[in-house]
Order: C-alpha cells, then structure tokens, then sequence
C-alpha cells in the first residue's frame, strides 16, 4: 500500500490528497502553494512498509524513525541539514502531519499505538527525538 500525502511546507493549500496505490509503500510528498501559477511538481518519499513484524515494539519503532526521516525530508531538511535546522523541521506541522498520515495510511493499530508512544509524540510540542538526529 502507498499513498501520497501533501504536507505543507508554504501556505497551505489543502491537505486531502491521496492517490492510487503503488505497492507496499507510505508515500510523503509536500505541496508548495504558487498563487496563480500552476503548482510545481512535489517532493516525495518513498517508506516501504514490507519486512516489519508491527507486534514487535523494536520494528515498529524502526518504521516509526524511517517514516519520521521521509518526512523531515520533504519537509525540507535532508541528511546534510545542521542539526537545530533537522529539530526545527521535527518541530513543523509538516512533519507531525506527514508522520501522522503515513501511520493512518498503514492502517495497522499496533503502528499507531506505537506513534503515541514514540517520544517525537509524546507530549505537546514534543519534536524529533525519534527522528531529527538521524
């Protein structure tokens, strides 16, 4: 399963796409709003979801540090970024929306349980522990 999420990393535009599957995967992209011209292309990223045995607390953290990862990248900040750039991007909307919609779109409640519990979740304003140093 896979999906594509529109996340926001300009004004937002509207956060309810989804399109076709295209295998065993969470998608993230993020839209970038251009008033009057066409919207560009959208950056994406690809998170498979085969190989996780999600009742296993270690995989399904694993997963939740890919997905958490595919998200600080589109997003904005990548692997090069300096760290307080990676936290800052952890801290966004963009990101806890992006996480946010990839776990529903797995579908899989023990994935979900597993976000409430992860520390980038745990409390308000809770950023990137599990994600922004990787």
């Amino acid at each position: 399963m896979s999906h594509r999420f529109p996340s926001q990393s300009g004004p937002q535009t509207g956060l309810a796409r989804a399109l076709a599957p295209l295998g065993a995967a969470v998608l993230l992209t993020s839209a970038i709003a251009t008033p009057a011209r066409a919207e560009p292309e959208a950056p994406t990223q690809a998170v498979s979801v085969r190989g996780y045995d999600l009742g296993d607390p270690r995989d399904a953290d694993r997963l939740l540090k890919r997905i958490g990862s595919a998200a600080l990248e589109v997003c904005g900040a990548s692997a090069f970024s300096f760290p307080d750039v990676r936290q800052a991007v952890a801290r966004s909307s963009c990101w806890r929306d992006n996480v946010s919609q990839a776990v529903a779109q797995v579908g899989d409640g023990r994935l979900s349980a597993a976000l409430r519990q992860w520390p980038a979740f745990a409390g308000p304003g809770a950023a990137g522990s599990g994600a922004a140093g990787r």
